[in-house]
């Protein structure tokens, strides 16, 4: 009886435990979702964080990238505030010349020459002192060449007319500094004047008295001349010259030097006698193959206008054309269309050379080259392009004429260098109109 009674109640209490088993079980489960879930959840939630940890990544190059390209503008932007900084510095400078050149015009109409049937000769002065260019003649023609220090200069690229004898003038210049004679050996022009054989003497006087040593095989040393080195000091001026108190020595140096080295010989002595006459004013138009990607195309109306500026600084532009100058005005050109253009300005008295009709590098062309520019370098006042190496010999060579000729030139484009001469002037001034 007992017994039964125990399982009765065992029984009972397994009745009343069934359902918090099935209870039970049935929470067992709903945890395992939730822990499936929250394992979801998680692993989406990292993917979410790696996805905005890739979004920051790429805003943070981004941030970088501008910047940098804000750095760069920055940069850029000083660097274009210092060229019109620059730019407002060389136009004063050229109003300051122009002002100058006005007054010497007022007071040249002002007294008996104006009106005068040839024009006025407002410019005219005695030539400069000749010391530098007599240092250069005694340092190239030694007494005995077998006694003094030689060095070759050798002209191996064949470029233009203008860059030759710049060449030429800078082996001249480091002669006279390092104390030696300077030879052009072989000697010969690179391309030019092939009818007489490109020989420098064909159209010059020898650089030196010791290249005919040379040939005469007087000189023990022969084909071992070395090379001229290049030393020159960047400031560096010949003795005497910083007491002119020049505004451009450097232009008066190169310009002494290019006067030496273009000594005609006597046949083209003879030519130039015959063929240059002075002008008033003087324009070089340079363009044909300078206008591939080297320099840009000028107006000859931009060369004129120029021109107007200096003749009567007070006039707005072509406000007195139809009145007369009496002002002489040689145009010397590459390109043949611009004579045509010359009727146009009837109040100058113009007139042209002819080399753009002949061959560049004939001896004719040449010979045509010099007259141009022997003729150029004539001129009270001059304009050009100082991009074009033949701009600037006639700039250089009017200050062998005028000593100081800061104020009689303006370049349509750059201002004046002498960078093949690894000089730089401290106190050179731009020469610029735009």
């Amino acid at each position: 009886m007992l017994v039964r009674l125990h399982w009765c109640v065992a029984a009972a209490a397994v009745l009343l435990l069934l359902p918090s088993l099935f209870a039970l079980t049935s929470l067992w489960g709903h945890a395992g979702e939730l822990q499936r879930r929250l394992a979801a959840c998680q692993a989406s939630l990292a993917e979410r964080e790696a996805a905005l940890a890739a979004e920051r990544q790429v805003r943070d190059a981004e941030g970088a990238t501008c910047d940098a390209r804000i750095g760069d503008w920055a940069g850029r932007t000083a660097n274009l505030t210092a060229a019109v900084a620059g730019v407002a510095e060389r136009l004063e400078a050229q109003t300051r010349a122009m002002t100058r050149v006005s007054a010497a015009l007022e007071e040249a109409e002002k007294g008996p020459a104006a009106g005068a049937a040839g024009g006025l000769r407002v410019f005219r002065s005695n030539a400069p002192p000749t010391e530098l260019y007599e240092q250069l003649s005694a340092a190239q023609n030694p007494a005995d060449c077998n006694e003094r220090p030689l060095y070759r200069c050798q002209l191996v690229e064949c470029l233009g007319f203008g860059y030759q004898m710049h060449q030429v003038t800078r082996c001249l210049l480091e002669a006279l500094y390092q104390n030696v004679t300077v030879v052009l050996w072989p000697n010969r022009l690179c391309g030019y004047g092939s009818q007489c054989n490109n020989n420098w003497t064909c159209f010059f006087e020898p650089l030196s008295t010791c290249e005919a040593a040379i040939a005469a095989g007087a000189f023990e040393h022969g084909d071992t001349i070395p090379l001229m080195p290049k030393t020159l000091p960047e400031s560096w001026l010949p003795p005497g010259v910083s007491e002119l108190g020049l505004e451009n020595p450097g232009a008066f140096v190169v310009g002494t030097a290019l006067k030496y080295a273009l000594r005609p010989n006597e046949r083209v002595r003879e030519l130039l006698s015959n063929k240059v006459r002075p002008v008033d004013m003087a324009v070089h138009v340079r363009r044909t193959d300078k206008l591939i990607g080297e320099g840009w195309k000028h107006e000859l109306e931009q060369y004129m206008q120029a021109l107007d500026r200096v003749v009567h600084p007070r006039w707005n532009f072509h406000s007195a054309y139809g009145r007369s100058y009496q002002r002489s005005v040689y145009v010397a050109t590459d390109e043949p269309e611009v004579w045509a253009e010359l009727a146009r300005y009837p109040q100058y008295k113009t007139r042209h050379g002819d080399g753009a009709s002949l061959p560049r590098y004939s001896q004719a062309g040449l010979e045509s080259l010099l007259v141009e520019l022997f003729t150029m370098a004539t001129a009270d006042y001059f304009v050009g392009t100082f991009s074009s190496q033949l701009s600037r010999m006639v700039y250089e060579l009017l200050h062998t004429r005028y000593l100081d000729a800061y104020n009689r030139a303006f370049s349509l484009d750059d201002p004046w260098y002498a960078v093949q001469y690894k000089m730089n002037f401290p106190d050179q001034k731009p020469v610029i109109l735009k």
